[in-house]
């Protein structure tokens, strides 16, 4: 890649690819002012494609454990669709997509939980940041609920 040149490449598409939530069985006798806190959350991230294709895949997903006894439960999935520019070429979508994609769409990933959740009894979740760098590429992480005022 030459450093001194734009990468070359676009986002042609993000998309929800599926996401599933529902509320504790008891959820309706708890008060709605209830927090939810320490939600043990697991996040994926995958890359498709292959070195030197004009076309690579991110695909991150946020979800908890279907037999938890949170208050809620979910399982969101969305994808990003990275592509080179014709014309522009100076980085590989496919090594974009694995160094840095995962923290580039995260942020749409935890809008996509957060508008989900925020429906629920109990207001929206929101993911915390992850250092992608320094942990694997599957983790459980601590996500805190900020309430909307």
């Amino acid at each position: 890649m030459d450093t001194t040149k734009q990468p070359g490449i676009q986002i042609a598409q993000i998309i929800l690819l599926g996401a599933q939530f529902a509320h504790r069985e008891d959820a309706l006798a708890v008060p709605p002012n209830t927090l939810i806190a320490n939600l043990e959350v697991q996040l994926e991230a995958k890359v498709g494609g292959q070195p030197g294709d004009p076309t690579a895949v991110v695909r991150l997903r946020a979800f908890t454990a279907k037999d938890s006894n949170f208050l809620y439960t979910f399982d969101v999935e969305i994808a990003a669709i990275v592509t080179s520019v014709p014309g522009e070429e100076n980085l590989d979508p496919f090594e974009y997509a694995r160094g840095m994609g995962p923290a580039a769409f995260f942020p749409f990933l935890r809008e996509a939980v957060a508008s989900l959740t925020m429906k629920g009894r109990f207001g929206a979740i929101w993911l915390k940041p992850i250092n992608f760098l320094a942990v694997p590429q599957q983790q459980t992480a601590e996500v805190a609920a900020l309430r909307e005022g």
